[in-house]
């Protein structure tokens, strides 16, 4: 008998062990799942690496100002990133260079436009496509919108797979309009989440962005 009650293990200790292995796994497998964000707006650091041949940032002060003069309404700037600042779409076309991408993610892309109510009256079947480049696949065009058709809410994209996996790839937009310097963007947000990312979680990665301040509840 005494032979056997030295051989027993302890049960408490082992449970804690096992508890311990079960914290470390799945403290690791949270941490793996958090989506990864890219965010591109007019107050992020190294701004001119990114964005490429638009026209100078709007105050959402000044297109409230023109949109009462020429009796439209300018809809808010959307969550989760609220600047206040707006980019407008250069009459030759613009680009944002998007880089640091990961091979094996599926990408999505979330873009907050700059809108009016009535702006059909002004501006009817006003047009933008948007466009993606690398040197390895050209260009790919990922969408086509009317600016009637809107409705206020960051419009989702996919990002092609052949695109996203080489790390790095530009993003174009090209207007169509009888006037140019209709549309405008707030930001873009890049993400391999299935929807566009929360308030926490962009907050959470955007250390380096410069944009903590631009971010509200």
């Amino acid at each position: 008998m005494m032979t056997d009650n030295k051989l027993r293990v302890p049960k408490k200790p082992l449970i804690m062990i096992c508890g311990f292995i079960l914290f470390l796994q799945t403290g690791l497998v949270s941490k793996d799942i958090q989506p990864e964000i890219h965010v591109f707006h007019a107050g992020m650091k190294n701004f001119g690496e990114h964005f490429i041949n638009w026209k100078p940032f709007v105050s959402e002060k000044d297109l409230y100002n023109w949109a009462i003069s020429n009796g439209l309404k300018l809809l808010e700037d959307q969550k989760p990133i609220i600047g206040r600042k707006a980019l407008i779409i250069s009459k030759y076309g613009s680009r944002i260079f998007v880089s640091g991408l990961e091979r094996d993610r599926r990408y999505r892309m979330w873009i907050d436009f700059v809108l009016f109510r009535n702006t059909s009256r002004i501006y009817p079947g006003a047009r933008l496509e948007i466009g993606i480049f690398n040197k390895k696949n050209g260009i790919k065009q990922l969408g086509d919108f009317i600016i009637d058709d809107l409705t206020g809410s960051p419009e989702k994209i996919d990002i092609p797979h052949t695109y996203s996996r080489d790390g790095s790839f530009d993003i174009i937009f090209r207007e169509y309009s009888a006037e140019r310097g209709i549309w405008g963007v707030w930001d873009v947000i890049i993400s391999d989440g299935d929807e566009i990312p929360e308030r926490r979680l962009v907050e959470d990665q955007s250390g380096n962005m410069g944009i903590k301040e631009k971010i509200v509840e």
